[in-house]
């Protein structure tokens, strides 16, 4: 389980920066201490924009993928090096 999970979307030229720690859902405790996290993407621009605004492609949507690629890595960083126990 992920806790303190805070995610602002900043100007798109800016990295997105949160805290996460790793938490066994049963029991509550704690498996990889809580640390940060900075996650830098590219930012579009004019024509870019247009195209991928036009494809559903937003900038929240890229920013939840970015996210969410973090978060993958993350749990499998926890699970290859046998922190997470699992």
């Amino acid at each position: 389980m992920l806790r303190d999970y805070l995610i602002s979307v900043p100007d798109p030229s800016l990295p997105v920066r949160h805290r996460t720690d790793l938490r066994d859902a049963g029991t509550g405790a704690v498996l990889v201490p809580s640390h940060h996290v900075t996650a830098v993407f590219k930012a579009l621009g004019g024509a870019e924009v247009v195209s991928a605004e036009a494809r559903g492609d937003t900038r929240k949507t890229r920013v939840i993928e970015q996210v969410a690629g973090i978060i993958r890595s993350e749990l499998a960083e926890a699970v290859d090096t046998g922190i997470a126990g699992l």
